[in-house]
Protein backbone atom coordinates (compact mmCIF):
# COMPACT_ATOMS: atom_id res chain seq x y z
CA UNK A 1 0.00 0.00 0.00
CA UNK A 2 1.37 3.62 -1.00
CA UNK A 3 0.28 5.66 2.33
CA UNK A 4 0.76 9.10 1.54
CA UNK A 5 -1.34 10.83 4.56
CA UNK A 6 -3.60 9.50 7.33
CA UNK A 7 -6.21 11.08 9.33
CA UNK A 8 -8.29 9.69 12.03
CA UNK A 9 -12.24 10.89 11.37
CA UNK A 10 -15.52 10.66 13.21
CA UNK A 11 -18.88 9.66 12.11
CA UNK A 12 -20.82 12.96 11.10
CA UNK A 13 -24.46 11.85 10.55
CA UNK A 14 -24.49 9.98 8.08
CA UNK A 15 -21.84 11.68 6.00
CA UNK A 16 -19.56 8.99 3.94
CA UNK A 17 -15.99 9.70 4.33
CA UNK A 18 -15.10 11.34 1.13
CA UNK A 19 -17.93 14.42 2.53
CA UNK A 20 -16.22 14.59 5.76
CA UNK A 21 -12.59 14.54 4.56
CA UNK A 22 -14.07 17.24 1.75
CA UNK A 23 -15.61 19.64 4.89
CA UNK A 24 -12.24 19.35 6.42
CA UNK A 25 -10.62 20.49 2.99
CA UNK A 26 -9.33 17.54 2.18
CA UNK A 27 -9.62 16.95 -1.78
CA UNK A 28 -9.76 13.67 -3.50
CA UNK A 29 -9.81 12.69 -6.83
CA UNK A 30 -13.39 11.66 -7.89
CA UNK A 31 -14.43 12.31 -11.51
CA UNK A 32 -17.80 10.55 -11.09
CA UNK A 33 -18.71 13.22 -8.41
CA UNK A 34 -18.97 10.82 -5.77
CA UNK A 35 -21.22 8.19 -7.63
CA UNK A 36 -18.96 4.92 -7.26
CA UNK A 37 -18.52 4.75 -10.38
CA UNK A 38 -15.06 5.98 -11.18
CA UNK A 39 -13.35 4.04 -8.38
CA UNK A 40 -10.79 7.03 -8.09
CA UNK A 41 -11.36 7.72 -4.20
CA UNK A 42 -9.99 4.55 -2.91
CA UNK A 43 -8.94 5.10 0.44
CA UNK A 44 -7.31 2.08 2.62
CA UNK A 45 -9.85 2.78 5.87
CA UNK A 46 -9.85 0.38 9.41
CA UNK A 47 -13.00 0.80 11.88
CA UNK A 48 -16.34 0.83 12.11
CA UNK A 49 -18.10 1.21 8.85
CA UNK A 50 -20.71 0.47 6.74
CA UNK A 51 -20.36 -2.90 4.72
CA UNK A 52 -19.06 -3.12 1.03
CA UNK A 53 -21.53 -1.88 -1.33
CA UNK A 54 -22.40 -3.55 -4.47
CA UNK A 55 -20.25 -0.89 -6.36
CA UNK A 56 -17.34 -1.14 -4.26
CA UNK A 57 -17.41 -5.04 -4.52
CA UNK A 58 -17.37 -4.56 -8.69
CA UNK A 59 -14.67 -1.87 -8.76
CA UNK A 60 -12.66 -2.79 -6.17
CA UNK A 61 -10.16 -5.98 -6.71
CA UNK A 62 -9.85 -9.32 -3.89
CA UNK A 63 -6.47 -8.25 -2.90
CA UNK A 64 -7.72 -4.16 -2.36
CA UNK A 65 -10.46 -5.48 -0.30
CA UNK A 66 -8.21 -7.50 1.36
CA UNK A 67 -5.97 -4.64 2.03
CA UNK A 68 -8.61 -2.29 3.67
CA UNK A 69 -9.44 -0.38 0.68
CA UNK A 70 -13.10 1.17 0.41
CA UNK A 71 -14.29 3.80 -1.88
CA UNK A 72 -14.89 6.95 -0.08
CA UNK A 73 -17.49 8.62 -1.60
CA UNK A 74 -19.47 4.88 -0.26
CA UNK A 75 -18.32 4.17 3.19
CA UNK A 76 -19.96 5.52 6.23
CA UNK A 77 -18.25 5.58 9.94
CA UNK A 78 -20.24 4.13 12.56
CA UNK A 79 -17.42 5.22 15.04
CA UNK A 80 -13.86 6.34 14.77
CA UNK A 81 -12.04 5.38 11.97
CA UNK A 82 -8.31 5.90 10.34
CA UNK A 83 -8.18 6.62 7.29
CA UNK A 84 -5.01 5.97 4.80
CA UNK A 85 -4.92 7.96 1.46
CA UNK A 86 -3.02 6.81 -1.15
CA UNK A 87 -1.84 7.90 -4.49
CA UNK A 88 -4.84 6.61 -6.17
CA UNK A 89 -7.28 8.63 -4.20
CA UNK A 90 -5.32 11.71 -2.41
CA UNK A 91 -5.48 14.84 -4.87
CA UNK A 92 -1.60 15.84 -4.54
CA UNK A 93 -0.45 19.36 -6.06
CA UNK A 94 1.23 18.80 -9.28
CA UNK A 95 3.64 20.01 -11.70
CA UNK A 96 2.22 21.28 -15.21
CA UNK A 97 4.46 22.73 -17.66
CA UNK A 98 5.27 26.02 -16.94
CA UNK A 99 6.94 28.49 -19.53
CA UNK A 100 9.62 31.81 -18.56
CA UNK A 101 7.30 33.90 -20.18
CA UNK A 102 8.27 37.24 -18.79
CA UNK A 103 11.11 37.66 -21.05
CA UNK A 104 8.83 37.34 -24.53
CA UNK A 105 6.70 39.66 -22.78
CA UNK A 106 8.52 42.59 -21.47
CA UNK A 107 8.06 44.82 -24.57
CA UNK A 108 4.59 44.82 -23.92
CA UNK A 109 4.54 45.98 -20.70
CA UNK A 110 2.17 48.86 -20.16
CA UNK A 111 -0.99 47.68 -18.20
CA UNK A 112 0.34 48.93 -14.56
CA UNK A 113 2.40 52.04 -13.49
CA UNK A 114 3.09 53.71 -10.48
CA UNK A 115 3.38 57.60 -9.34
CA UNK A 116 4.63 57.94 -6.02
CA UNK A 117 3.08 55.63 -4.07
CA UNK A 118 -0.23 55.65 -6.32
CA UNK A 119 -0.61 52.43 -8.70
CA UNK A 120 -1.73 53.08 -12.23
CA UNK A 121 -3.81 50.24 -14.19
CA UNK A 122 -4.52 50.94 -17.67
CA UNK A 123 -4.52 54.84 -16.53
CA UNK A 124 -6.85 54.11 -13.83
CA UNK A 125 -5.77 54.91 -10.30
CA UNK A 126 -6.73 51.68 -8.37
CA UNK A 127 -4.58 52.26 -4.75
CA UNK A 128 -2.73 55.48 -3.29
CA UNK A 129 -1.07 54.10 -0.60
CA UNK A 130 1.25 51.08 -2.22
CA UNK A 131 4.72 51.86 -0.92
CA UNK A 132 6.26 48.13 -1.77
CA UNK A 133 9.16 47.57 -3.64
CA UNK A 134 7.45 45.58 -5.78
CA UNK A 135 4.23 45.99 -7.94
CA UNK A 136 3.22 42.01 -8.24
CA UNK A 137 0.83 40.77 -10.66
CA UNK A 138 -0.63 37.36 -11.39
CA UNK A 139 -1.82 35.44 -14.35
CA UNK A 140 -3.49 32.51 -13.86
CA UNK A 141 -5.00 29.50 -16.00
CA UNK A 142 -7.89 27.63 -14.08
CA UNK A 143 -8.22 24.39 -16.38
CA UNK A 144 -11.03 22.13 -15.53
CA UNK A 145 -7.96 19.37 -14.31
CA UNK A 146 -5.27 21.36 -13.58
CA UNK A 147 -4.83 25.17 -12.49
CA UNK A 148 -1.65 27.17 -13.24
CA UNK A 149 -0.43 30.87 -11.81
CA UNK A 150 2.15 33.07 -12.58
CA UNK A 151 3.65 35.94 -10.65
CA UNK A 152 5.05 39.41 -12.46
CA UNK A 153 7.02 42.36 -11.38
CA UNK A 154 4.70 44.49 -13.27
CA UNK A 155 7.17 46.91 -13.34
CA UNK A 156 10.04 45.10 -15.70
CA UNK A 157 8.17 42.06 -16.59
CA UNK A 158 10.21 39.49 -15.20
CA UNK A 159 8.71 35.93 -14.37
CA UNK A 160 9.15 35.72 -10.47
CA UNK A 161 7.57 32.83 -9.20
CA UNK A 162 5.03 29.97 -10.58
CA UNK A 163 2.34 27.88 -8.68
CA UNK A 164 0.16 24.56 -10.09
CA UNK A 165 -1.59 22.13 -9.17
CA UNK A 166 -4.66 19.84 -9.60
CA UNK A 167 -8.02 21.72 -9.96
CA UNK A 168 -9.14 20.99 -6.13
CA UNK A 169 -12.90 21.22 -7.86
CA UNK A 170 -11.98 17.45 -9.23
CA UNK A 171 -13.64 16.48 -5.94
CA UNK A 172 -16.88 17.78 -7.45
CA UNK A 173 -16.44 14.90 -11.42
CA UNK A 174 -13.95 15.32 -13.81
CA UNK A 175 -15.46 17.69 -16.05
CA UNK A 176 -17.72 20.75 -16.32
CA UNK A 177 -20.75 18.54 -16.68
CA UNK A 178 -20.83 16.70 -13.65
CA UNK A 179 -19.63 19.52 -11.82
CA UNK A 180 -22.85 21.50 -13.34
CA UNK A 181 -25.05 18.63 -12.11
CA UNK A 182 -24.06 19.08 -9.02
CA UNK A 183 -25.08 22.89 -9.03
CA UNK A 184 -28.14 21.49 -10.13
CA UNK A 185 -28.93 18.91 -7.74
CA UNK A 186 -27.35 20.59 -4.65
CA UNK A 187 -27.92 24.14 -4.47
CA UNK A 188 -24.81 23.97 -1.64
CA UNK A 189 -22.65 23.21 -4.39
CA UNK A 190 -21.91 26.30 -6.07
CA UNK A 191 -20.79 28.35 -3.47
CA UNK A 192 -18.58 25.50 -2.41
CA UNK A 193 -17.14 24.96 -5.99
CA UNK A 194 -16.52 28.74 -6.00
CA UNK A 195 -14.86 28.82 -2.34
CA UNK A 196 -12.87 25.41 -3.39
CA UNK A 197 -11.14 27.29 -6.24
CA UNK A 198 -10.68 30.42 -4.55
CA UNK A 199 -9.39 29.04 -1.44
CA UNK A 200 -6.53 27.38 -4.00
CA UNK A 201 -5.99 30.41 -5.18
CA UNK A 202 -5.42 32.45 -2.17
CA UNK A 203 -2.99 29.61 -1.10
CA UNK A 204 -0.68 29.94 -4.29
CA UNK A 205 -1.13 34.00 -3.50
CA UNK A 206 0.56 33.31 0.00
CA UNK A 207 2.83 31.01 -0.85
CA UNK A 208 3.91 33.01 -3.55
CA UNK A 209 4.52 36.36 -1.40
CA UNK A 210 6.33 34.35 1.02
CA UNK A 211 8.37 32.84 -1.69
CA UNK A 212 8.84 36.43 -2.65
CA UNK A 213 9.40 38.05 1.11
CA UNK A 214 6.50 40.69 -0.33
CA UNK A 215 3.37 41.44 1.36
CA UNK A 216 -0.13 39.85 -0.26
CA UNK A 217 -1.07 43.63 -0.59
CA UNK A 218 1.75 43.89 -3.27
CA UNK A 219 -0.09 41.63 -5.63
CA UNK A 220 -2.07 44.48 -7.34
CA UNK A 221 -3.83 43.03 -9.49
CA UNK A 222 -4.30 39.83 -11.94
CA UNK A 223 -5.93 38.51 -15.20
CA UNK A 224 -7.46 34.91 -15.22
CA UNK A 225 -8.38 32.74 -18.05
CA UNK A 226 -10.74 29.69 -17.69
CA UNK A 227 -13.28 28.13 -19.96
CA UNK A 228 -16.78 29.48 -19.50
CA UNK A 229 -17.99 26.90 -16.52
CA UNK A 230 -15.09 27.55 -14.49
CA UNK A 231 -15.35 31.43 -14.80
CA UNK A 232 -18.98 31.37 -13.53
CA UNK A 233 -17.92 28.72 -10.74
CA UNK A 234 -14.96 31.33 -9.64
CA UNK A 235 -17.65 34.58 -10.17
CA UNK A 236 -20.15 32.57 -7.52
CA UNK A 237 -22.30 32.77 -10.93
CA UNK A 238 -25.25 29.67 -11.90
CA UNK A 239 -23.73 27.89 -14.74
CA UNK A 240 -26.75 25.30 -15.21
CA UNK A 241 -27.87 27.04 -18.03
CA UNK A 242 -24.77 25.54 -20.07
CA UNK A 243 -25.54 21.65 -19.26
CA UNK A 244 -28.59 21.88 -21.62
CA UNK A 245 -30.09 23.27 -24.89
CA UNK A 246 -29.82 25.69 -25.98
CA UNK A 247 -26.28 26.19 -23.31
CA UNK A 248 -26.96 29.54 -22.49
CA UNK A 249 -24.63 31.38 -20.30
CA UNK A 250 -25.49 34.02 -17.52
CA UNK A 251 -21.97 36.22 -18.46
CA UNK A 252 -19.67 35.73 -21.21
CA UNK A 253 -17.14 37.73 -18.80
CA UNK A 254 -14.82 40.02 -20.62
CA UNK A 255 -13.94 42.61 -17.56
CA UNK A 256 -12.91 43.56 -14.16
CA UNK A 257 -13.68 42.27 -11.07
CA UNK A 258 -11.90 43.08 -8.10
CA UNK A 259 -10.09 40.67 -5.15
CA UNK A 260 -12.34 41.94 -2.72
CA UNK A 261 -15.06 40.72 -4.57
CA UNK A 262 -13.97 37.36 -5.48
CA UNK A 263 -12.53 36.91 -1.78
CA UNK A 264 -9.34 36.60 -2.65
CA UNK A 265 -6.04 37.78 -0.37
CA UNK A 266 -4.64 40.28 -2.30
CA UNK A 267 -4.84 43.99 -2.56
CA UNK A 268 -8.48 44.43 -2.00
CA UNK A 269 -8.66 46.85 -4.65
CA UNK A 270 -6.73 45.04 -7.29
CA UNK A 271 -8.60 44.65 -10.52
CA UNK A 272 -8.56 40.86 -11.82
CA UNK A 273 -9.52 40.74 -15.52
CA UNK A 274 -12.07 37.32 -16.58
CA UNK A 275 -10.70 36.75 -20.01
CA UNK A 276 -14.04 36.92 -22.57
CA UNK A 277 -15.60 34.02 -23.76
CA UNK A 278 -17.35 33.20 -27.32
CA UNK A 279 -19.79 30.89 -26.13
CA UNK A 280 -20.80 28.42 -23.43
CA UNK A 281 -18.01 26.04 -24.51
CA UNK A 282 -15.79 28.04 -25.88
CA UNK A 283 -13.73 30.02 -23.19
CA UNK A 284 -11.67 32.90 -22.58
CA UNK A 285 -8.71 30.22 -22.25
CA UNK A 286 -8.91 29.62 -25.70
CA UNK A 287 -9.69 33.60 -26.70
CA UNK A 288 -6.73 34.26 -24.06
CA UNK A 289 -4.31 31.68 -26.18
CA UNK A 290 -5.62 32.60 -29.80
CA UNK A 291 -4.51 35.95 -28.83
CA UNK A 292 -0.61 35.06 -28.73
CA UNK A 293 -0.85 32.67 -31.49
CA UNK A 294 0.25 32.93 -35.06
CA UNK A 295 -3.32 32.29 -35.79
CA UNK A 296 -4.42 35.61 -35.73
CA UNK A 297 -1.82 37.05 -37.95
CA UNK A 298 -1.28 34.21 -40.42
CA UNK A 299 -2.36 34.47 -44.09
CA UNK A 300 -3.06 31.03 -44.47
CA UNK A 301 -5.71 28.59 -42.67
CA UNK A 302 -4.12 27.29 -39.48
CA UNK A 303 -5.90 25.22 -36.40
CA UNK A 304 -5.74 25.85 -32.75
CA UNK A 305 -6.32 23.05 -30.79
CA UNK A 306 -6.81 22.88 -26.76
CA UNK A 307 -7.04 19.01 -26.44
CA UNK A 308 -8.61 18.20 -23.21
CA UNK A 309 -11.92 17.13 -21.19
CA UNK A 310 -13.57 19.46 -23.72
CA UNK A 311 -11.97 19.57 -27.39
CA UNK A 312 -11.96 23.20 -27.78
CA UNK A 313 -10.52 24.37 -31.30
CA UNK A 314 -10.49 27.07 -33.87
CA UNK A 315 -9.52 27.20 -37.85
CA UNK A 316 -8.64 30.74 -38.76
CA UNK A 317 -6.60 33.03 -40.33
CA UNK A 318 -6.17 37.13 -40.17
CA UNK A 319 -9.43 37.45 -42.44
CA UNK A 320 -12.06 34.53 -40.52
CA UNK A 321 -11.92 32.55 -37.13
CA UNK A 322 -14.57 29.32 -37.07
CA UNK A 323 -14.69 27.67 -33.91
CA UNK A 324 -16.00 24.78 -31.95
CA UNK A 325 -16.27 22.46 -29.24
CA UNK A 326 -16.55 18.99 -28.69
CA UNK A 327 -17.03 16.73 -25.71
CA UNK A 328 -13.76 14.79 -25.89
CA UNK A 329 -14.73 13.79 -22.20
CA UNK A 330 -12.38 12.92 -19.33
CA UNK A 331 -10.23 10.33 -20.99
CA UNK A 332 -7.56 11.81 -21.74
CA UNK A 333 -6.89 13.77 -17.71
CA UNK A 334 -7.44 9.51 -16.75
CA UNK A 335 -10.45 9.80 -15.73
CA UNK A 336 -12.70 6.67 -16.99
CA UNK A 337 -9.94 4.70 -17.46
CA UNK A 338 -9.38 1.44 -15.65
CA UNK A 339 -5.73 2.98 -14.15
CA UNK A 340 -5.56 6.24 -15.36
CA UNK A 341 -4.54 8.90 -13.52
CA UNK A 342 -2.79 12.47 -14.17
CA UNK A 343 0.76 13.20 -14.86
CA UNK A 344 2.04 12.52 -11.59
CA UNK A 345 4.74 10.20 -10.38
CA UNK A 346 3.97 6.79 -10.66
CA UNK A 347 1.99 7.70 -14.01
CA UNK A 348 2.96 5.64 -17.42
CA UNK A 349 3.59 8.64 -19.85
CA UNK A 350 5.09 7.22 -22.74
CA UNK A 351 4.67 3.34 -24.28
CA UNK A 352 6.77 1.89 -27.35
CA UNK A 353 7.58 -0.91 -28.84
CA UNK A 354 11.11 -1.90 -29.05
CA UNK A 355 12.42 -4.68 -30.89
CA UNK A 356 9.95 -7.65 -29.14
CA UNK A 357 9.04 -6.01 -26.28
CA UNK A 358 7.19 -2.93 -24.79
CA UNK A 359 8.58 -0.55 -22.88
CA UNK A 360 7.55 1.72 -21.03
CA UNK A 361 8.43 5.32 -19.35
CA UNK A 362 6.88 6.46 -15.48
CA UNK A 363 7.06 9.98 -14.25
CA UNK A 364 9.59 10.18 -11.54
CA UNK A 365 11.18 6.74 -12.62
CA UNK A 366 9.01 5.43 -9.73
CA UNK A 367 7.16 1.98 -9.96
CA UNK A 368 4.18 2.09 -12.07
CA UNK A 369 0.68 2.20 -10.91
CA UNK A 370 -1.84 4.03 -13.52
CA UNK A 371 -1.28 5.64 -16.87
CA UNK A 372 -1.69 9.28 -17.94
CA UNK A 373 -3.51 10.37 -21.02
CA UNK A 374 0.06 10.60 -23.00
CA UNK A 375 1.03 7.28 -22.05
CA UNK A 376 -2.87 6.11 -23.20
CA UNK A 377 -2.38 7.38 -26.68
CA UNK A 378 0.77 5.56 -27.15
CA UNK A 379 -0.53 2.46 -25.13
CA UNK A 380 -3.37 2.76 -27.65
CA UNK A 381 -1.26 3.11 -30.82
CA UNK A 382 1.49 0.50 -29.89
CA UNK A 383 -1.84 -2.25 -29.28
CA UNK A 384 -2.65 -0.81 -33.10
CA UNK A 385 0.81 -1.44 -34.50
CA UNK A 386 1.25 -4.86 -33.27
CA UNK A 387 -2.55 -6.04 -34.07
CA UNK A 388 -3.52 -6.44 -30.55
CA UNK A 389 -6.73 -4.29 -31.77
CA UNK A 390 -8.72 -3.64 -35.03
CA UNK A 391 -9.81 -1.04 -36.83
CA UNK A 392 -13.01 -1.22 -35.16
CA UNK A 393 -11.38 -1.13 -31.57
CA UNK A 394 -12.24 -4.52 -30.87
CA UNK A 395 -9.27 -6.20 -28.68
CA UNK A 396 -8.62 -9.26 -29.88
CA UNK A 397 -8.37 -13.00 -28.81
CA UNK A 398 -4.93 -14.42 -28.06
CA UNK A 399 -5.15 -16.74 -30.97
CA UNK A 400 -5.41 -13.82 -33.08
CA UNK A 401 -2.41 -12.14 -31.84
CA UNK A 402 1.47 -13.33 -33.38
CA UNK A 403 3.86 -13.97 -31.00
CA UNK A 404 5.70 -12.55 -28.72
CA UNK A 405 2.63 -9.84 -28.07
CA UNK A 406 -0.23 -12.67 -27.18
CA UNK A 407 0.56 -13.58 -24.08
CA UNK A 408 -0.10 -9.57 -22.92
CA UNK A 409 -3.26 -10.42 -23.43
CA UNK A 410 -5.93 -11.90 -20.54
CA UNK A 411 -9.08 -11.67 -19.60
CA UNK A 412 -8.76 -8.32 -18.24
CA UNK A 413 -7.19 -6.51 -20.72
CA UNK A 414 -3.85 -5.98 -22.44
CA UNK A 415 -0.83 -5.94 -20.27
CA UNK A 416 1.46 -2.59 -20.79
CA UNK A 417 3.64 -3.84 -18.09
CA UNK A 418 3.09 -6.30 -14.74
CA UNK A 419 1.19 -3.65 -12.75
CA UNK A 420 -0.85 -1.58 -15.58
CA UNK A 421 -2.96 -2.56 -17.97
CA UNK A 422 -5.59 -1.64 -20.57
CA UNK A 423 -9.25 -2.45 -20.81
CA UNK A 424 -11.76 -3.30 -23.65
CA UNK A 425 -13.78 0.03 -22.31
CA UNK A 426 -10.30 2.17 -21.68
CA UNK A 427 -10.43 1.63 -25.78
CA UNK A 428 -13.91 2.69 -26.10
CA UNK A 429 -13.16 6.04 -24.09
CA UNK A 430 -10.24 6.57 -26.27
CA UNK A 431 -12.16 5.81 -29.37
CA UNK A 432 -15.03 8.27 -28.21
CA UNK A 433 -12.56 11.00 -27.12
CA UNK A 434 -10.41 10.77 -30.34
CA UNK A 435 -13.56 10.77 -32.77
CA UNK A 436 -15.40 13.58 -31.42
CA UNK A 437 -11.68 15.74 -31.75
CA UNK A 438 -11.52 14.75 -35.16
CA UNK A 439 -14.57 15.20 -36.55
CA UNK A 440 -14.74 18.87 -34.66
CA UNK A 441 -11.53 19.43 -37.23
CA UNK A 442 -13.30 17.41 -40.09
CA UNK A 443 -16.80 19.82 -39.59
CA UNK A 444 -15.25 23.09 -39.55
CA UNK A 445 -13.07 22.63 -42.41
CA UNK A 446 -16.31 21.62 -44.04
CA UNK A 447 -17.70 24.71 -43.32
CA UNK A 448 -15.41 26.73 -44.81
CA UNK A 449 -14.70 24.89 -47.86
CA UNK A 450 -11.43 24.02 -47.21
CA UNK A 451 -9.61 20.65 -47.61
CA UNK A 452 -7.11 19.00 -44.82
CA UNK A 453 -3.99 19.75 -46.91
CA UNK A 454 -4.42 23.70 -46.71
CA UNK A 455 -4.19 23.87 -43.63
CA UNK A 456 -0.88 25.63 -42.75
CA UNK A 457 -0.09 24.70 -39.14
CA UNK A 458 -1.86 23.02 -36.04
CA UNK A 459 -0.80 24.75 -32.95
CA UNK A 460 -1.73 22.16 -30.21
CA UNK A 461 -2.45 24.07 -26.70
CA UNK A 462 -2.85 23.08 -22.95
CA UNK A 463 -0.95 21.02 -20.64
CA UNK A 464 -2.17 17.88 -21.88
CA UNK A 465 -1.15 18.85 -25.22
CA UNK A 466 2.13 19.38 -24.94
CA UNK A 467 3.15 15.83 -23.77
CA UNK A 468 1.66 14.00 -26.38
CA UNK A 469 3.33 11.71 -29.03
CA UNK A 470 2.36 13.54 -32.07
CA UNK A 471 3.45 10.28 -34.01
CA UNK A 472 0.68 8.49 -31.60
CA UNK A 473 -1.86 11.03 -31.95
CA UNK A 474 -1.97 10.51 -35.58
CA UNK A 475 -1.72 6.91 -35.65
CA UNK A 476 -4.77 6.04 -33.58
CA UNK A 477 -6.95 9.24 -35.46
CA UNK A 478 -6.75 11.94 -33.11
CA UNK A 479 -5.23 14.12 -35.50
CA UNK A 480 -5.00 14.08 -39.53
CA UNK A 481 -2.48 12.16 -40.58
CA UNK A 482 -1.97 14.51 -43.51
CA UNK A 483 -0.80 17.58 -41.32
CA UNK A 484 1.57 15.04 -39.24
CA UNK A 485 4.91 17.31 -40.35
CA UNK A 486 2.82 20.73 -39.67
CA UNK A 487 2.30 20.02 -36.15
CA UNK A 488 3.41 22.54 -33.36
CA UNK A 489 2.86 22.27 -29.64
CA UNK A 490 2.77 25.95 -27.81
CA UNK A 491 1.94 24.73 -24.32
CA UNK A 492 0.11 26.63 -21.94
CA UNK A 493 -0.89 29.27 -24.70
CA UNK A 494 -4.07 29.91 -22.23
CA UNK A 495 -1.83 31.22 -19.49
CA UNK A 496 0.74 32.78 -22.11
CA UNK A 497 -2.47 34.80 -22.83
CA UNK A 498 -3.23 35.53 -19.50
CA UNK A 499 -0.08 36.38 -18.71
CA UNK A 500 -0.13 38.86 -22.16
CA UNK A 501 -2.99 40.37 -21.22
CA UNK A 502 -1.70 41.21 -17.50
CA UNK A 503 1.38 42.71 -19.14
CA UNK A 504 0.14 44.40 -21.94
CA UNK A 505 -3.87 46.45 -22.78
CA UNK A 506 -2.92 45.56 -26.48
CA UNK A 507 -3.25 42.31 -26.23
CA UNK A 508 -6.31 42.37 -23.28
CA UNK A 509 -8.45 44.49 -25.73
CA UNK A 510 -7.49 41.81 -28.91
CA UNK A 511 -8.82 39.33 -26.58
CA UNK A 512 -12.46 41.13 -27.18
CA UNK A 513 -12.11 41.64 -30.51
CA UNK A 514 -11.06 37.81 -31.28
CA UNK A 515 -14.57 37.05 -29.90
CA UNK A 516 -16.71 39.31 -32.04
CA UNK A 517 -14.71 37.93 -34.85
CA UNK A 518 -14.89 34.15 -33.84
CA UNK A 519 -18.18 32.31 -36.00
CA UNK A 520 -18.89 29.56 -33.35
CA UNK A 521 -20.61 26.01 -34.53
CA UNK A 522 -23.16 24.51 -32.46
CA UNK A 523 -22.14 20.62 -33.02
CA UNK A 524 -24.78 19.29 -31.04
CA UNK A 525 -27.43 19.12 -33.54
CA UNK A 526 -25.28 19.42 -36.53
CA UNK A 527 -25.73 16.53 -39.14
CA UNK A 528 -22.29 16.69 -40.71
CA UNK A 529 -20.47 16.17 -37.43
CA UNK A 530 -22.43 13.03 -36.30
CA UNK A 531 -21.66 11.49 -39.72
CA UNK A 532 -18.48 12.64 -39.18
CA UNK A 533 -18.15 11.27 -35.48
CA UNK A 534 -19.28 7.96 -36.50
CA UNK A 535 -16.85 7.46 -39.19
CA UNK A 536 -14.07 8.95 -36.81
CA UNK A 537 -14.76 6.18 -34.70
CA UNK A 538 -12.70 3.94 -36.64
CA UNK A 539 -8.89 3.18 -35.98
Amino acid sequence: MNQAKEYLIDPAEGKTIYEILKSKGVFLDAPCAGRGTCGKCLVYAFGEMTPLTAEECRVLSKAEIEAGARLSCQTIPLGQCRVCLTQKGEMNEMDVVVEGLGEQLTELKQAVSRVGDRVYYNGRMIAEAVAAPRLIGFAADIGTTTVAVYFYDLETGEQLATRSGVNRQRSYGADVISRITCCIENEKALPELQQAIVSQLNGFMESAAEELQCSKESIVCGVIAGNTTMLHLLEGISPNGIAVAPFTTTSLFGYDVTAEQLGMNILSSAPIYLTPCVSAYIGGDITAGMAVSPLCSSEKPCLFIDIGTNGEMALGCRDFIVCCSTAAGPAFEGAHIKQGMSSVPGAINRVAVVGNDIEVSVIADEKPIGICGSGLIDAIAVMLKIGAIDETGRLCDDDEVEEPWDVRLCDEGFCLCNEVLITAQDIREVQLAKASIAAGISTMLHYKGLRVDEVDKVYIAGGFGAHINKESACEIGLLPKELSDRIEFVGNAAGKGASACLLSSEVKNLTGKICAKCEYIELSMDAFFRDEYIEMMMF
